[in-house]
């Protein structure tokens, strides 16, 4: 997988998309409950706006796959989530005890934007990783990066509870963008950003196995 031409950049990718994400939810679980005094029920509703928009964007997935390509696509959507992310850097940057509705607003906002993202991108980022890898190889396949993306996610988790910690909030949630960037930045930099899933695993390098 990882001398793979498409799914190695996808792989890295992906490992530090989780990495980010991770760091992202711990950050604003500080952010949304403390600082904003977010009730647990707005707390909730705010993941459940995120959701409907995963489920829409999930919904579409086929549609847009199939209309610019899975590569075209999971890039797009990469590039979604510093865009999100920044927003809620700028309100925590600009929050004061006057913040009101309109803070609220762009919370709920950029958070069903990365939520819409992911319904967008991760169904095209499966069904192009099992459509490249030969048969016989999927299981590993699959595992080594459920793997890799779950340890990439406690490593995230715990650096975005330090980072908080250590440098404050808004800091961190900045370094958070600048993480998905980088995620974003490997997708667009590869050939991930123009690979259909119909090249098939002939299609790709001669290090599939």
């Amino acid at each position: 997988m990882y001398g793979h031409r498409v799914l190695a950049p996808m792989a890295w990718s992906t490992h530090v998309w989780f990495f980010a994400h991770a760091a992202s939810l711990t950050v604003l679980a500080v952010f949304a409950l403390r600082t904003l005094g977010f009730s647990p029920f707005q707390y909730g509703l705010l993941f459940a706006a995120a959701g409907v928009a995963n489920l829409v964007g999930a919904t579409l997935s086929a549609r847009v796959g199939a209309r610019f390509g899975s590569g075209p696509t999971i890039t797009a959507a990469r590039a979604l989530y510093p865009l999100a992310w920044g927003v809620i850097a700028a309100v925590a940057a600009g929050v004061s005890p006057e913040s009101g509705p309109i803070t609220v607003a762009l919370i709920f906002s950029a958070f069903a934007l990365q939520g819409f993202a992911g319904g967008v991108e991760n169904a095209n980022e499966m069904s192009f990783r099992q459509a490249v890898t030969p048969n016989e190889l999927l299981g590993r396949t699959n595992g080594t990066m459920r793997s890799a993306n779950r340890t990439m996610g406690a490593l995230g988790a715990v650096t975005g509870g330090a980072a908080a910690t250590l440098l404050g909030v808004q800091p961190t949630l900045v370094c958070v963008v600048v993480v998905f960037t980088a995620a974003f930045v490997i997708a667009i930099a590869s050939p991930m950003r123009a690979a259909r899933d119909d090249e098939g695993p002939e299609g790709d390098s001669e290090s599939d196995s």
